[in-house]
């Protein structure tokens, strides 16, 4: 079962997409707003060796020692897009999801995953996006292009707890 807050509810719909369910937005959001708080259990690098790998695949660096699963949360249904309309910001201890750019009523909200993926992660997956820029593999950020390094750093699609994480 998945739990919504009121606000969740209200703004998101989670339907069948393209890779199985995903976040639909209910109204516009502008680029820069906040879309919702993801939230869940904190999960550290040990515990995360004992969990499924459904989890694991759905859960969000939270910084350099634990993840944060959303299971049974909003946060659980984020799809991945090599062209995505949402990023993760940090402030303080909370993550959230905030519009990269317009997103419009209807629109699937998707994260480029490899902005969540630091250097020392070995996480991947077969890209199945659709996206015109597809990279067919998600690896984690310090592997993209350099070019598209360079635009995602400018942009501040890249969390700066990501960029800090070494190998």
């Amino acid at each position: 079962m998945t739990v919504l807050t009121k606000r969740e509810a209200r703004d998101f719909a989670v339907k069948k997409s393209r890779n199985g369910r995903g976040i639909f937005a209910k109204r516009d959001f502008a680029a820069g707003e906040t879309l919702f708080r993801v939230m869940g259990t904190l999960i550290t690098c040990d515990e995360d060796d004992a969990v499924d790998d459904t989890t694991r695949a759905n859960t969000y660096r939270y910084d350099e020692d634990r993840f944060l699963s959303p299971a049974g949360r909003l946060g659980d249904f984020l799809n991945h897009s090599c062209a995505p309309n949402a990023k993760i910001v940090k402030e303080g201890r909370t993550l959230l999801l905030a519009a990269a750019r317009p997103v419009r009523k209807g629109d699937e909200v998707v994260l480029d995953y490899s902005t969540i993926l630091a250097a020392d992660d070995v996480w991947e997956m077969r890209c199945t996006c659709g996206a015109r820029a597809c990279r067919k593999t998600v690896r984690r950020f310090t592997d993209l292009p350099r070019a598209l390094r360079d635009a995602y750093r400018a942009s501040g699609m890249v969390p700066r707890y990501i960029l800090a994480i070494k190998p």
